[in-house]
């Protein structure tokens, strides 16, 4: 039985009869894993010809990236996605920003980041006006560990959310750990969770300050709760995603690394496989294929692999001209991705790279809106459109 399955099978309370140790068993945990946990994907057979098209495309940028789901209207076919057109418009108010973040709401583009150490700025930008607007001041100053919960954008270090709507911040109480240098958080759909943070330690106490605790935050009930501390303490490249069942964490390093799942029902971590180096130093995100990570290999070139029984590749490696950190854009059944140039697309049900049309500047972090990509430069001052032919 992969190791990855059994992991997630002893994380699941669920009844056993749904996850016995038979063929029908099997495959019903293989589909758990491989897929997003929709009615529809319970009703397809074996996952291992039962995949939509997916589309890859890495963006390559030193910048927070959190985008949210949203109606995919395009492209129609992998040739759409290929034969797009890129758009450019400034965004003078965005010049400055250090590590910006874009997270898409559903209607606008919000662009935020810190002006310099004492003060910070964010910017809303809607595609079907081709408007800017200000964003409220927040009470502090946000950090980086920014998360988008389809609803607002918590901000959980510094103790405030902001809610796009009302154009409104709001605190919620301070977590039990604090941030690390190789912390991270990723939304369930539920809560909020936290990893790879220091616990917090009462006074004259002996706690360990090893980066390995663990916490989730329900936006609902306004409450946070603590979590198993994860078993190893995270370092070098560490990448995060939710499949759908688990919360998965992988990081790697020149003498090895680790590849985590955490059941939220099973309130449980389970170690399932070693990841390569390119997820560790890329990113993993779930698409129609289940979880992809793809990243920056040890020599000149860029990765992509699957996470079923352990991390496979799917495609042959595709070289560049230079070094540089992968960050994954999940598009209509996969993801899109540039290094910064050359821009890629990664077709995963035929398993072939394609080149697409090149960018008019670098471009920096990138959300999909369900019809194009937005984009900032690296140097912030301007945003790129990218749509799809049709």
């Amino acid at each position: 039985m992969p190791d990855v399955i059994r992991a997630l099978r002893d994380a699941d309370p669920a009844p056993r009869n749904r996850w016995s140790d038979t063929a029908e068993g099997r495959a019903t945990r293989d589909r758990a894993f491989a897929m997003p946990l929709t009615p529809a994907s319970r009703r397809r057979h074996a996952y291992s010809g039962l995949v939509a098209a997916a589309v890859v495309l890495v963006i390559v940028a030193s910048v927070a990236i959190v985008t949210r789901r949203s109606e995919d209207v395009g492209p129609a076919s992998s040739s759409d996605f290929v034969h797009g057109k890129w758009t450019m418009i400034p965004a003078e108010r965005t010049r400055g920003l250090e590590n910006p973040s874009l997270i898409w709401t559903g209607k606008e583009l919000v662009v935020s980041g810190a002006v310099s150490v004492c003060c910070w700025h964010g910017e809303a930008y809607n595609p079907r006006t081709d408007k800017w607007r200000s964003i409220a001041d927040p009470p502090t100053v946000p950090d980086r560990y920014l998360v988008w919960t389809g609803e607002e954008l918590i901000s959980w270090s510094s103790g405030q959310a902001y809610d796009p709507a009302r154009d409104r911040w709001r605190s919620i109480p301070p977590a039990p750990v604090t941030a690390a240098p190789e912390t991270r958080a990723v939304w369930t759909g539920r809560e909020l969770v936290v990893l790879g943070a220091i616990a917090e330690c009462p006074p004259n106490a002996d706690c360990s300050t090893l980066p390995n605790a663990a916490a989730a935050y329900d936006p609902k009930t306004d409450t946070w709760r603590r979590l198993p501390d994860l078993p190893r303490a995270p370092e070098g490249g560490v990448s995060v995603a939710w499949n759908g069942v688990a919360v998965v964490v992988a990081w790697a390093t020149c003498c090895g690394g680790a590849t985590f799942a955490y059941s939220p029902e099973a309130d449980t971590w389970r170690e399932i496989a070693a990841p390569p180096p390119e997820v560790a130093n890329g990113e993993i995100a779930r698409t129609g294929r289940g979880l992809v990570g793809v990243g920056m290999g040890s020599g000149l070139w860029i990765g992509a692999f699957q996470l079923r029984d352990g991390w496979r590749p799917i495609v042959e490696k595709r070289p560049v001209v230079y070094v540089c950190q992968v960050r994954a854009t999940v598009v209509p059944g996969g993801e899109f991705v540039t290094c910064p140039q050359p821009a890629l697309y990664l077709d995963l049900q035929k398993r072939v790279w394609h080149s697409l049309p090149q960018p008019p500047v670098l471009v920096g972090a990138t959300v999909w809106t369900g019809r194009e990509l937005l984009a900032l430069s690296v140097d912030g001052m301007h945003l790129l459109r990218y749509r799809p032919g049709r």
